[in-house]
């Protein structure tokens, strides 16, 4: 049993959470393949037997073992015969990654707004006296 202040209580839990995602990230599916070559010998001797007993049963269920191989076959599918696709966004919505994309692409054209009011303020050798005019030179040369 371990003790510390309970002030830092949230970062015990986050550092912890992190290091449990990094280290069981596969490993349901190792014991999964474990179980699958061994049987109930593969239980860790850890383990509480009524929690593998569940495992088992949802390994066993039709449902379970569709949804896995829907899920794998995803994961897997190279349509562009590029190469797997690798997920790294999390789990993003759409509409957040729209919303992300929207936000940054605006905070791209209002730096390039600023940048064309400040190349026109310091033109003095065209007549450009507004950015749109600028903006035209730019795109029509």
């Amino acid at each position: 049993m371990y003790n510390w202040n309970k002030a830092i209580n949230t970062r015990v839990k986050t550092e912890f959470e992190a290091k449990l995602k990094e280290r069981m990230s596969d490993q349901v599916s190792r014991w999964k393949g474990k179980w699958r070559e061994k049987g109930d010998a593969a239980m860790p001797r850890w383990f509480d037997h009524a929690v593998w007993a569940g495992l088992v049963s949802f390994w066993r269920d039709p449902k379970s073992e569709l949804k896995s191989i829907n899920s794998r076959n995803a994961r897997l599918h190279d349509p562009d015969g590029l190469g797997i696709h690798k997920h790294r966004s999390g789990q993003t919505s759409y509409k957040a990654r729209a919303r992300k994309r929207v936000s940054y692409f605006t905070l791209l054209l209002c730096q390039f707004c600023y940048l064309l009011k400040e190349l026109t303020k310091t033109c003095f050798c065209c007549s450009v006296n507004s950015p749109e005019k600028l903006l035209q030179i730019f795109l029509c040369s």
